[in-house]
């Protein structure tokens, strides 16, 4: 029940019934999780009355997408008369936008609700202010009472001032847009909700999307972030076919980053990792396999899918209400 609010937007029952849940049964969450749920129910007892989001569209929408400079997908933001690029983050929880970005589109900020967010990946914590947006358009697309987590400008600018990211817009708005086309740089957002091969290989995770990959004969769940440039495996990975990686790879450090800062972790390079969807197959290259937890994996996501997966096929189809993501040629 509780998860069903968060994604209906339903924000003061989310913080009725998450109160509820950490103050009867906090004995069954992890530390890590406890932690992490104490966090989210901040968010939901600060914007608790804030109005549902609401997605206004027409029956077919097509978006110009462009590439940044780190190769990730932007879409155009409308606000009034002015248009900025966001990246488009499946992986992102809650959207996200700049200080100065805030001001420009009128987000109205959420008195006294600085929150702690801590990395999926890296762990780090970074406190963020919470924001409204009345309206915001995607090319003909309105959405209404957009939450956005407002991090300072520095938390999102990145090789020394080289590559700045405006604002995010993440998985709760993309999630309502029905189903997604992605070919080349063009989305085509539809209401037709067919699978046409009738997979049926995501799930969601509170507000994180999870893909289900075929590996030699195990059907293993991934985070699926559209906002990630590279794949990567994980500890669980790592543990449960640890001697042939050991066999066929190289010890490494590698260096992940994002708003709360970077870290090394102790990793595994692989040559080649070959994983299926559907009946697509998927081959991944000079493969990173962390040795150590990833914050985002919670001991059970067997890594993190990003664009190089993505990058493979002429168009990715997603559809969040009949739960598949389907890859074509």
């Amino acid at each position: 029940i509780y998860d069903n609010y968060v994604k209906l937007f339903k924000y003061k029952e989310a913080a009725s019934s998450g109160s509820y849940l950490l103050q009867n049964y906090s004995s069954f969450y992890s530390a890590d999780n406890l932690n992490g749920e104490r966090e989210a129910l901040k968010i939901w007892e600060l914007i608790k009355d804030v109005p549902v989001q609401k997605v206004i569209q027409p029956k077919a929408e097509t978006i110009q997408m462009k590439k940044d400079l780190a190769k990730l997908w932007t879409v155009p933001v409308k606000q009034t008369d002015s248009v900025y690029d966001f990246v488009f983050d499946s992986g992102d929880g809650i959207s996200t936008i700049t200080e100065s970005y805030a001001r420009k589109l009128n987000i109205s900020i959420v008195s006294d609700s600085t929150v702690g967010i801590t990395s999926g990946l890296t762990g780090n914590i970074t406190y963020a202010k919470l924001g409204v947006a009345p309206k915001l358009m995607l090319n003909n697309i309105e959405i209404h009472n957009c939450v956005f987590l407002i991090f300072p400008d520095s938390a999102l600018t990145f090789a020394n001032g080289a590559y700045k990211i405006n604002g995010i817009i993440g998985f709760p708005i993309i999630k309502e847009l029905g189903t997604l086309h992605f070919t080349g740089d063009q989305l085509t957002v539809t209401n037709d909700h067919t699978s046409k091969n009738g997979l049926r290989n995501m799930i969601m995770d509170q507000l994180k999307p999870v893909i289900y990959l075929k590996y030699k004969n195990d059907f293993l769940p991934f985070t699926f972030d559209s906002g990630a440039q590279g794949s990567i495996f994980s500890d669980v990975f790592y543990r449960k076919y640890q001697s042939e990686l050991e066999q066929n790879g190289k010890s490494t450090d590698f260096k992940i980053g994002g708003a709360s800062g970077e870290k090394t972790l102790s990793a595994l390079r692989i040559p080649e990792i070959k994983l299926t969807c559907g009946s697509n197959p998927i081959i991944l290259k000079n493969c990173v396999i962390s040795k150590e937890k990833l914050d985002t994996n919670s001991d059970i996501y067997y890594g993190n899918i990003g664009q190089d997966v993505i990058g493979q096929f002429k168009t990715m189809i997603i559809n969040f209400k009949e739960s598949y993501i389907v890859f074509e040629n």
